[in-house]
């Protein structure tokens, strides 16, 4: 009952071969790795379409024409959702555009 981990599972410290570590989830290349992958145009355009839509003039210029979206200078359940699907549409045809490479 005096055996140690590594003897009960065959593994001994002085073998372990440097080169068949994988170096793929070190964080620099894991971050490096999510760095390049993200869609830049896209954030810039989810930023800039964010703003307007969620904006006091979107609120008052387009929100305010739709019964029981607006309640004084807040927009209730009813405009939030109106916004969030607006916000999603449009996101959904920017990527699709995007990709196509037409923007």
């Amino acid at each position: 009952m005096s055996d140690s981990i590594l003897d009960s599972t065959n593994l001994d410290s002085t073998k372990l071969d440097s080169t068949k570590l994988d170096n793929s989830t070190d964080f620099v290349n894991v971050t490096s790795s999510v760095i390049s992958s993200v869609n830049y145009k896209l954030v810039f355009c989810m930023f800039i379409i964010g703003m307007l839509i969620f904006s006091d003039m979107f609120i008052d210029g387009v929100l305010q024409k739709i019964p029981n979206s607006v309640d004084g200078l807040y927009t209730t359940n009813k405009g939030t959702t109106i916004q969030l699907m607006l916000y999603c549409l449009v996101l959904l045809v920017l990527d699709i555009l995007i990709k196509k490479d037409i923007i």
